[in-house]
């Protein structure tokens, strides 16, 4: 089912009215999960606390209480309540009930920062093969799956997510949305694909839900913002901005936790366009809705690192390397390769010189033992600057290319639904971090110098262009003016305008008519 109507939410709500109603459990429950995907958390709760309270079956009545707290885990405002509910039961909880409880507490307390990742691990492997009630069964694998994600153990998530998902290619039309345990399942799926750079299969997996979903209130932001994410990484950053801009404006402190997601996804494309104020406002953003659910972990969303390169970029050290180091506290608290070696990459690229490099190289040792391949490649892009920087070009160039090899492994290369769309316009694009290391490549073989003030590895040399950017100046070279181009890309006038701007900078001209020449003089050059 990939919508949920207004009429249908209407007919079950009269279901569960009539005195005859078969199963008021099973209709409350698909009542509630129609309203969630609407983003009604609070009205979805409600509806299963009123069905808890007729129910005399004391077994039934957990059932119906843990499944309030499920919901509410997507909620900031009734998130520690529900929890606190959990911490209430569990002492007494029926056999087939307490898996749940257990997972759901686990997610909490690693979530706020009580528990490292060690120990969420034992916790939900314990209860794998544990009695679980029929009813609670796929929200008990969703979120053990969910926290063996956290903990990077991917492929212990991705076969136990088997077990319950329908198999690929149906996976994505055979999701019924009213079903919030199925959707979560299908939502740690696509970010275990996310972790390991699969971003064309997560394109892939993902579109048919997407064009799949009818009702407009049925807006599915965290997946939404997966699928942005993974066409930011394939070189269509115009894809990633029509997806994120469908799904507007959210303003109310209390919505899901979903929507930190999109916050950080905006983020993302905004630090690695160079748009260092308008990644920092949206890292905070994300931060702050972190903090009114206590969340400390990064495993969410990494919002301090991003927000400390972009402080560095904008000569605001000393808030930078406070907000780095906090982020290193965090990551080492909960104690996994990835969220430790990442926070270690933001850290020295708030550092210079020798600090920078040793920090540089201690973020590529640790990242070196994490399923990361996205987290490595950037930070072994960083590391062979600064050796170039700091005399040791041949060593640079050697990690440099290193990069460029698991760069190269994350290429689109199997057809699929998402080959027509890659192959639009000028041909197929460059994904980001293929022409991330290319770029460092190509400056040090040309002699040019690595910038030292250079905090960030997603901001090119001065003469190199975004994809976004390569793509306008393209369009307009061809003849198109600002108008078609923005009809062309689905994009504000303001943002083609913005990466004209900046693209003229980097060519070093001033007027549309000297563009052909510099674009043709850079191909002649890089080989292009």
């Amino acid at each position: 089912m990939l919508h949920s109507s207004r009429s249908g939410i209407r007919r079950l709500h009269e279901s569960l009215q009539r005195a005859d109603c078969h199963d008021p459990c099973a209709v409350s429950e698909a009542l509630s999960g129609a309203l969630a995907a609407q983003g009604h958390v609070d009205t979805a709760i409600r509806v299963l606390e009123d069905t808890g309270r007729t129910i005399d079956d004391e077994q039934l009545t957990a059932v119906v209480r843990v499944g309030v707290a499920a919901l509410a885990s997507q909620d900031a405002r009734t998130w520690h309540h529900a929890a606190d509910e959990m911490r209430t039961l569990a002492p007494h909880a029926p056999e087939s009930v307490e898996p749940l409880v257990c997972a759901l507490l686990t997610i909490h307390e690693g979530g706020t920062g009580r528990i490292d990742a060690h120990t969420a691990v034992q916790r939900v492997t314990a209860r794998l093969h544990a009695p679980v009630h029929p009813r609670l069964r796929t929200a008990f694998t969703a979120g053990a799956a969910a926290v063996l994600e956290w903990a990077d153990h991917l492929d212990e998530a991705r076969g136990l997510l088997a077990r319950e998902l329908p198999a690929l290619p149906a996976l994505p039309v055979a999701l019924d949305l009213t079903s919030q345990a199925h959707l979560h399942l299908f939502t740690v799926h696509a970010t275990v694909e996310r972790k390991l750079g699969r971003f064309r299969h997560l394109v892939d997996r993902l579109t048919p839900l997407l064009d799949g979903v009818r009702d407009p209130a049925v807006r599915l932001p965290y997946l939404r913002a997966l699928t942005a994410h993974a066409w930011h990484e394939l070189g269509r950053t115009d894809l990633a901005h029509r997806h994120l801009d469908a799904l507007g404006a959210f303003d109310e402190p209390g919505v899901s936790w979903e929507w930190e997601e999109v916050l950080h996804t905006r983020a993302r494309i905004h630090l690695d366009s160079g748009e260092w104020q308008q990644a920092l406002t949206a890292y905070r953003r994300c931060g702050e809705r972190h903090a009114v659910r206590g969340f400390v972990n990064p495993v969410g969303q990494p919002w301090r690192s991003g927000a400390a390169i972009a402080l560095a970029h904008l000569s605001r050290h000393t808030e930078a390397r406070a907000l780095a180091d906090e982020g290193l506290r965090y990551a080492h608290a909960w104690g996994t390769p990835r969220h430790i070696g990442t926070a270690l990459r933001a850290r020295a690229l708030t550092l210079g010189g020798r600090e920078r490099l040793e920090t540089l190289e201690e973020a590529a040792r640790v990242l070196g033992t994490a399923p990361a391949p996205t987290e490595l490649i950037e930070t072994l892009t960083d590391l062979g600057r600064a050796q170039i920087v700091s005399g040791r070009r041949r060593k640079g160039r050697e990690t440099l290319r290193d990069a460029q090899g698991l760069a190269r492994t994350l290429l689109p290369a199997a057809p699929g639904p998402a080959t027509d769309v890659l192959s639009t316009g000028a041909g197929p694009l460059t994904p980001r971090l293929v022409a991330l290391v290319d770029a460092a490549l190509r400056a040090s073989e040309s002699g040019r110098p690595c910038r030292r003030t250079d905090p960030s590895p997603a901001l090119l040399p001065v003469d190199e262009l975004t994809s976004a950017e390569r793509r306008i100046v393209e369009l307009a070279v061809q003849g198109l003016t600002n108008d078609q181009i923005c009809a062309s890309l689905h994009l504000a006038r303001r943002t083609v305008e913005s990466h004209l701007t900046k693209a003229y900078r980097k060519l070093g001209v001033t007027r549309r008519t000297q563009l052909a020449t510099r674009l043709a003089v850079g191909a002649a050059t890089t080989g292009r």
